[in-house]
């Protein structure tokens, strides 16, 4: 397992206790994983891969530096919670191997969107999200910016397509955003929602490709739930 993967997804709090980060209600100490924090900062400083912040958040100028940074400060746990990693023994007999599903079902907006949704809006300076968001999406995404704009107390609007089921529509709604209909897809979606944002200057969430997006991942998460379940069994 490489430092970065193992890395990915912790949200570090000035509040909490150096060390730990809390989630769903208890402690998860970090000095207890198999690859601690400090090292990886310790090993990148030595070898010289840390850069100076140059503004850039164009994705494929980022060093793997950069992203594990964005990683460490990723404020998904303000929204989110850990959701749990449960075996699944009839699909692990039919496989005839172990699967571990995790429980993303169990966010607030029972998917795992909310992440990276919530923490470009966190990450990014209010002057740029003084005037709302917009986003456009048929579904998961669309709740997950209308929680995190709530949240952040800015004002959320999705553009969805004319096809989306009036259930998705109504969870925009009961979350604050203001939903609109519009085009056949996505595609055309989308295009009225970058309109929209070059009219009234609110931010546009794409749903998967931005840096702070992707930092939202739930990676290592992922990765001490699973040592946790083997250490359950070594018991």
């Amino acid at each position: 397992m490489s430092a970065l993967g193992f890395l990915g997804g912790v949200a570090s709090h000035g509040q909490r206790k150096a060390g730990e980060k809390q989630t769903c209600g208890r402690r998860v100490d970090l000095t207890k994983c198999r690859v601690s924090v400090d090292a990886v900062g310790s090993d990148l400083q030595k070898s010289g891969k840390f850069e100076e912040d140059n503004g850039i958040d164009d994705d494929s100028q980022l060093s793997e530096s950069r992203y594990l940074e964005k990683v460490l400060t990723a404020r998904v746990y303000d929204v989110a919670i850990e959701s749990a990693l449960e075996d699944a023994p009839l699909l692990s007999g039919r496989v005839r191997n172990r699967i571990l599903l995790k429980r993303e079902d169990t966010q607030p907006v029972f998917s795992f969107k909310l992440r990276g949704a919530y923490n470009m809006m966190a990450k990014t300076p209010y002057n740029l999200i003084k005037n709302g968001v917009v986003a456009a999406s048929a579904g998961n995404h669309a709740q997950g910016v209308a929680l995190g704009a709530q949240t952040l107390g800015v004002p959320a609007t999705i553009v969805m397509p004319s096809v989306t089921p009036a259930i998705k529509v109504e969870a925009v709604k009961r979350r604050g955003g203001t939903a609109i209909l519009h085009g056949r897809n996505f595609d055309e979606a989308k295009a009225k929602a970058e309109e929209i944002s070059k009219e009234t200057g609110a931010l546009y969430v794409p749903p998967f490709d931005h840096p702070e997006v992707i930092a939202g991942t739930l990676q290592v998460e992922l990765f001490t739930s699973r040592d946790s379940a083997e250490a359950g069994d070594q018991d």
